[in-house]
């Protein structure tokens, strides 16, 4: 898509900023930090593709059809948008996203909730940079995206145990079928999705995973280029001694080799048998579900939200407690409301509306009622039905 743009200077200050200038600017913001090694190329490619704006430098191809998400709003002033307009864009695109990819069975939802992302972090950056004339985002602060509530699904620890316990059965049968020289290659995708199960890694994050990255000494895994940049990932003592093992059959650098050369591609087909012989509950469990049950099980064991940040690698611990900690009830808040129920409670003497069956109960629950003077269920009636009403 050709547009005018103004690479040398800045436009002129009676000229509004439109959205896709504003767009294209923060995409060659990303990439420039991309270049600095503290955003992921994984990053940098999402934004692009949503939009459909890529630096020149980059010299890669941008596949896809992102324009199309942006067109409807690309040349309006950007701080001329309205909360109004931005629901009606983003449920357009959803409806476009779905009636491009029916075949594929997509709602469009999370493209249209993606889409809003990148419009939120290209506002706030404009902000910042003083282009757009307001000090506070008017568009996403009354504009909400689009949720899949599926994606909120996390695991116990019983499942994850036993899902654990599959994906060690399948490495078992990978490596009874191949070869000797293939052993070290059969078990790269088992490894990779029991790794997830005990650090909160994202996929990408684990099968990219180079052994330079690894400090077993410290206990730590840091990554150079993650969705948010730098992160260090703490280890726990099992996930070291499976990486000790792994490192072992590390090739050309990488963690997890493939038998094609480079780090492996897919797990999906392990993933899936691992799922069928586990005999758990797999509605809406997807990979990314193990880094939901780290996260959720975490807060709900009262650990500090900052603590599971750290873990998380997420920029802003309200993310961490929007997302993971709001839905759920912590075990430390249970106990606390219980401690107010047994205060107004003392060992148990309201038991909704069940009369005691012991006759010392029974009498003094009677005894009880008529100190009170509560009135019986038919003086009360008589009370309610003598009323006159004007």
């Amino acid at each position: 898509m050709n547009r005018g743009h103004e690479a040398n200077g800045d436009p002129e200050v009676e000229t509004p900023i439109t959205t896709y200038e504003l767009l294209f600017r923060f995409v060659h913001y990303i990439y420039d930090l991309y270049k600095r090694g503290q955003r992921s190329e994984n990053t940098l490619r999402s934004y692009a593709g949503l939009c459909g704006i890529m630096p020149a430098e980059y010299g890669k191809p941008l596949r896809g059809t992102g324009e199309l998400n942006f067109a409807p709003i690309f040349d309006r002033p950007a701080a001329e948008l309205r909360p109004r307009e931005v629901r009606q864009w983003q449920a357009d695109v959803a409806d476009e996203v779905a009636e491009r990819q029916e075949a594929r069975g997509w709602d469009g939802t999370c493209t249209a909730r993606a889409c809003l992302s990148l419009l939120d972090a290209a506002l706030k950056w404009g902000i910042g940079e003083e282009l757009l004339p307001f000090k506070e985002n008017p568009v996403t602060k009354y504009v909400e995206g689009f949720v899949r509530p599926s994606r909120t699904r996390y695991l116990e620890p019983d499942d994850v145990e036993k899902l654990r316990d599959a994906l060690m059965a399948v490495e078992h049968q990978r490596l009874d079928d191949v070869r000797n020289w293939r052993q070290k290659y059969a078990t790269s995708q088992t490894q990779v999705l029991l790794l997830l199960t005990v650090t909160a890694m994202r996929l990408r994050e684990a099968m990219f995973l180079e052994t330079s990255q690894v400090d077993l000494r410290h206990k730590v895994i840091r990554l150079k280029r993650s969705k948010t940049g730098y992160r260090e990932i703490p280890l726990a003592d099992i996930a070291c001694e499976q990486l000790e093992r792994q490192l072992r059959r590390a090739e050309d650098g990488w963690v997890f080799p493939s038998i094609f050369g480079g780090p492996i591609r897919d797990v999906y087909y392990v993933w899936n048998q691992a799922l069928d012989l586990s005999g758990i509950d797999t509605t809406d469990v997807v990979i990314h579900t193990l880094r939901h049950s780290v996260a959720t099980y975490l807060l709900r064991k009262g650990k500090p939200a900052p603590d599971v940040q750290n873990i998380l690698g997420h920029t802003d611990v309200r993310t961490t407690i929007n997302q993971y900690g709001r839905p759920l009830a912590t075990d430390s808040g249970r106990a606390a409301i219980n401690f107010y129920a047994e205060a107004i409670n003392p060992r148990g003497k309201h038991r909704a509306g069940v009369r005691p069956d012991d006759e010392e109960e029974a009498f003094t629950w009677q005894r009880e009622r008529i100190r009170t003077k509560l009135p019986s269920c038919g003086r009360a009636r008589r009370r309610r039905t003598s009323r006159t009403w004007a």
